[in-house]
């Protein structure tokens, strides 16, 4: 394999340039840094959920656009710790707020509002004794508002005009049928976002884990995209190997929480949420999965996986 290179931030490096021990430290490297990920069966990662319907949300974006939000319910989602309305209002008030809401969001879907015109809804689904309690209660209310308002903005990048929203009477779900959500039902591989560098390698890992009042339980939309360009080195090239790195293009991806990544012994599949890409690649030989490690560079828009080989 006659030139190969592996990309960094700054620079790409000439694999062939190197010694044996040279590379392998490379590799090594890289599995340093990615971290490692649980391997995990790929066959069936995800279980399709139909929720019952619960209430819909009318409001405007800030260029005046109608929008809906169908919140539902589902016993298939987590329910969040179970805390009084005090805790929540000291939460509120923290600069920190350490109250999630497990929460599935679903992909925008077109339909039409009561006057006939073309309207976007988003569907949530949050688990249903959560959804009861909050029924009950005008701070649970108003907090469970303002998070699936965070969620959906910083999900599907819009900004909601907040004072235009309120709840519909006697509409518990816009669209003809409720939309099912795939929800994951294994755990998946941690991938590091890697933006500009900072140090002497050029790589700068950072935790895609943000401060949130949602733990977005992972949906996967029915669709499928396109399968991304891809590239899978051996190292070494000859003999038995003692990695893979499969290096794949995501142009439309702009962080690693949109990235769904299985890895099986000998297969890889890769998701986007939403659903822009679709990739499902059988390896030439079994992999260690428990040490595979896996780096998404925002700038290049490259994820990186490295995958550790099992000897003969």
């Amino acid at each position: 394999m006659e030139g190969t290179k592996v990309k960094d931030d700054l620079y790409e490096i000439d694999i062939n340039s190197m010694g044996d021990e040279e590379r392998r430290s490379l590799y090594q490297q890289l599995l340093l840094q990615a971290g490692p990920n649980v391997g995990e069966n790929v066959t069936q990662p995800f279980k399709s959920v139909r929720p019952e319907p619960g209430y819909c949300i009318k409001m405007k974006d800030e260029s005046g656009k109608k929008l809906f939000i169908n919140v539902c319910r589902s016993k298939d989602l987590p329910k969040p710790k179970d805390i009084t309305e005090k805790e929540l209002e000291q939460i509120i008030q923290s600069d920190a707020p350490m109250f999630r809401v497990p929460m599935s969001l679903g992909e925008p879907h077109a339909e039409l509002d009561n006057s006939g015109n073309a309207c976007t809804v988003y569907d949530i689904m949050i688990n249903t004794e959560f959804y009861d309690k909050v029924q009950g209660s005008e701070i649970f209310k108003q907090f469970l508002l303002m998070v699936i308002f965070e969620g959906v903005e910083s999900k599907y990048e819009l900004v909601i005009d907040r004072e235009s929203a309120h709840i519909l009477r006697n509409k518990k779900y816009l669209g003809k049928s409720v939309e099912s959500h795939n929800i994951r039902t294994t755990a998946k591989p941690a991938i590091m976002e890697l933006d500009s560098p900072a140090d002497n390698s050029g790589i700068s890992p950072k935790s895609n884990k943000q401060t949130s009042l949602i733990e977005e339980v992972d949906s996967h939309s029915l669709g499928k995209g396109e399968e991304p360009m891809f590239q899978i080195i051996r190292e070494p090239v000859e003999g038995h190997p003692e990695f893979l790195v499969c290096e794949v293009q995501l142009g439309g991806v702009k962080s690693s929480r949109s990235i769904m990544l299985d890895i099986g012994e000998d297969r890889i599949v890769l998701n986007t949420s939403p659903a822009l890409y679709h990739m499902d690649v059988f390896l030439p030989f079994s992999i260690t999965q428990d040490d595979v490690g896996s780096q998404f560079n925002t700038e290049s828009k490259v994820l990186t996986i490295t995958l550790p080989v099992q000897p003969l």
